[in-house]
């Protein structure tokens, strides 16, 4: 396995996600005394690496996450840099995120309780309450706000726990890197009137788009989204939500109540702390169902996803190792196309070429920057530039005879006059019906 380590210690299964700055992998982790674990690894692109703003905002995000400890917000394992390649390693999570989630209960016609939804929200919640309220080593509030809550970026384990993920576009102190005035950064359809608009934000920010993801869950449909951004733009600043009561007859006012103080136009009538909205969807839901709980949610994934959640993992621990064997998935950003298993550079025959052949680890390079330009010698130049000249001159000679056997004509006696062309109808263009034009 030594072969196909990535910084020294992870051997990539598989590429999740690329993207314009950078790629997601699953990798294995393995140790003394059969350490054995999945982590995840998320890399900026080598080329990218030269540009100080682009290496800080992709810093920024694991500066962020790694002053963080909650069960409800996914752990940043590592941070570092390896040959060139800027990464960070965080825990895998054995579940999935709420978009599958919903999709996946809708197409196979389960409803999500109520319960269920609230205690992953509730979850959610007090993930963000930690973020945001988080301080530094020495005491400095770091004021966090992740800004782009949405169903994409809340994970549910099989064993019922919610997590938060990605804050890669968090706002908090201490960023290297600042968003520009006028530049708003989230998920368009689950931002708050004050965020669309460029106000100030808040933890009441991710606190209303929380609420948005619970509307959503309990209606099971969109609250926001409409035909063009501009209209879904009006429907935000206007913030007109449709009581939740009219479209699923089952929810509970006293829910119905938290869900749509969460939604609150103004952030000062939203909870005080997101917090304060966890406990309260907290005590309703084990009112509600004596079985809500974390075991309530695992059973329903359960009930969802059947084995599929667990056979994934499984086989991702199975491929592991034949990922460098594997083109197609590329591995470009870890530069192992041309690497040796020691590190240094690949020579024929090695072990370092991975099983690619000549041709494939050129098309592995040629992925990552465009082959150079063929530099043209000027001995060639020299050799092109007199043929040209020859091919001019040889041409000058024939215009000249062409004009010679002309004149010699024009002294002898006139021939019989030609016949009469016979007229040949051609068509250039077809014509246009109503104009009678080409």
């Amino acid at each position: 396995m030594s072969g196909n380590l990535i910084f020294n210690k992870y051997e990539i299964v598989k590429r999740l996600a690329m993207g314009g700055m950078g790629e997601v992998f699953v990798a294995r982790q393995t140790g003394i005394a059969g350490f054995d674990r999945l982590v995840i690894l998320k890399n900026l692109l080598p080329d990218l690496a030269k540009q100080d703003e682009l290496v800080n905002q992709f810093l920024d995000e694991a500066r962020v996450a790694a002053t963080l400890n909650h069960p409800n917000i996914v752990s940043i394992l590592e941070v570092g840099e390896w040959e060139g390649v800027y990464y960070l390693a965080m825990e895998y999570i054995k579940g999935a995120d709420l978009v599958q989630l919903q999709i996946d209960a809708y197409k196979k016609g389960k409803k999500i309780p109520i319960s269920v939804a609230g205690q992953i929200i509730a979850d959610s919640a007090n993930g963000l309450d930690h973020a945001h309220h988080a301080s530094n080593m020495s005491g400095d509030a770091l004021n966090i706000v992740h800004r782009d809550i949405s169903p994409h970026n809340i994970m549910i384990r099989t064993d019922g726990v919610a997590k938060v993920v990605d804050f890669g576009i968090a706002k908090a102190a201490g960023r290297l890197t600042r968003t520009a005035t006028g530049m708003i950064k989230g998920k368009l359809h689950y931002m708050s009137p004050e965020q669309i608009q460029g106000q100030a934000i808040t933890g009441a920010t991710d606190q209303f788009a929380l609420g948005v993801v619970l509307w959503e869950m309990l209606a099971r449909k969109r609250l926001f989204k409409e035909k063009s951004d501009i209209r879904t733009y009006e429907r935000i600043v206007a913030c007109d939500i449709p009581a939740l009561s009219s479209i699923n007859s089952e929810i509970p006012p006293e829910f119905e109540k938290i869900v749509m103080r969460m939604l609150a136009k103004d952030p000062a009538e939203r909870y005080p702390r997101i917090g304060e909205a966890a406990s309260e969807l907290n005590r309703f839901v084990h009112l509600y169902d004596q079985k809500a709980g974390n075991q309530q949610v695992a059973d329903f994934l359960q009930n969802v996803f059947e084995s599929e959640l667990e056979d994934r993992a499984k086989a991702f621990l199975s491929d592991a190792g034949k990922f460098m064997k594997t083109p197609s998935q590329g591995t470009s950003s870890f530069k192992m196309s041309n690497r040796s298993a020691t590190g240094g550079p690949a020579t024929a025959g090695s072990s370092g070429s991975q099983n690619y052949s000549k041709n494939e680890q050129s098309k592995s390079q040629t992925m990552r920057r465009p082959a150079p330009a063929r530099q043209t010698s000027s001995a060639t130049l020299v050799l092109a530039g007199a043929l040209g000249a020859t091919i001019f001159l040889a041409l000058l000679i024939g215009v000249g005879f062409f004009f010679y056997q002309m004149g010699q004509g024009e002294n002898a006696a006139a021939p019989n006059p030609p016949a009469a062309p016979s007229v040949v109808e051609t068509v250039d263009a077809p014509s246009d019906p109503a104009t009678n034009k080409p």
